[in-house]
């Protein structure tokens, strides 16, 4: 688990040059690319990192060639420590609503907006992960189990009931 929910992340997720079309062609391409995703961990600063490998593929890339790398979105990382109270709530709704108390179990995931909540409106964003490991997220046979859906309707609905009468607020 530590590879893939504590330490930061690159990974290419697109690559292109060349000839596309169908069939074959010997030519050159006279340019091709890549896009990568980074997961980032606390004390991380999307822009810093964006920059750092900017320059690095700037300094790798061979003369006489031209290198470019553009930054489409980024979020900044967030943790919420164990012992934030809302963390118990959400324990406590999922245990009501699975019949089962969760364990808790880093993982990284990109989801930007939680900087925000985090940032503007001083809340920590809690999130109850209601997959399964083999659920195949962001893969071409991604699932998720009705049952896990409808289970999280009323684990929500735990959820504020605990945060309403918890002394944290």
């Amino acid at each position: 688990n530590e590879r893939t929910g504590i330490r930061p992340s690159l990974d290419v997720n697109g690559i292109w040059g060349g000839y596309m079309e169908e069939g074959a062609k010997t030519v050159i391409p006279s340019e091709g690319g890549f896009k990568v995703s980074m997961r980032l961990v606390p004390n991380q600063k999307a822009e810093k990192i964006h920059k750092q490998l900017a320059g690095y593929i700037k300094k790798i890339c061979p003369s006489g060639l031209k290198a470019e790398v553009q930054l489409y979105h980024g979020g900044g990382p967030v943790m919420v420590p164990t012992e934030n109270p809302f963390i118990a709530c959400a324990q406590s709704a999922i245990e009501k609503a699975f019949g089962k108390r969760p364990i808790l179990v880093r993982e990284g995931a990109s989801v930007p907006i939680t900087a925000a909540f985090l940032e503007v409106l001083k809340a920590p964003p809690i999130m109850m992960g209601l997959g399964l490991h083999d659920d195949s997220i962001h893969a071409p046979n991604e699932r998720f189990k009705l049952d896990h859906f409808y289970k999280g309707i009323v684990a929500a609905a735990h959820f504020l009931n605990e945060v309403a009468s918890t002394k944290a607020r």
